[in-house]
């Protein structure tokens, strides 16, 4: 989950930076404090659909936009 959280934190800042929104305006249209917007991009905190959904929304795209691409293996 470490390696999750880091990876769309990630991806979420590579979405923001390319829109052209500062931590600080996400963090305040999504209703989050700063330190945790930059809790979730650096990785350090997993963080709910419900605040991703509102992230989404702030930076003006889907929540889809903002998971990364993984794939999934099936241990058997």
């Amino acid at each position: 989950m470490d390696d999750f959280a880091k990876v769309l934190g990630t991806q979420i800042k590579i979405i923001r930076v390319k829109k052209g929104f500062t931590q600080q305006e996400v963090a305040l249209r999504a209703d989050l404090t700063p330190s945790y917007m930059s809790r979730i991009e650096k990785g350090s905190v997993s963080t709910s659909v419900e605040k991703l959904c509102r992230i989404a929304h702030a930076m003006e795209c889907l929540p889809a936009e903002l998971l990364p691409s993984i794939e999934f293996t099936i241990d058997n």
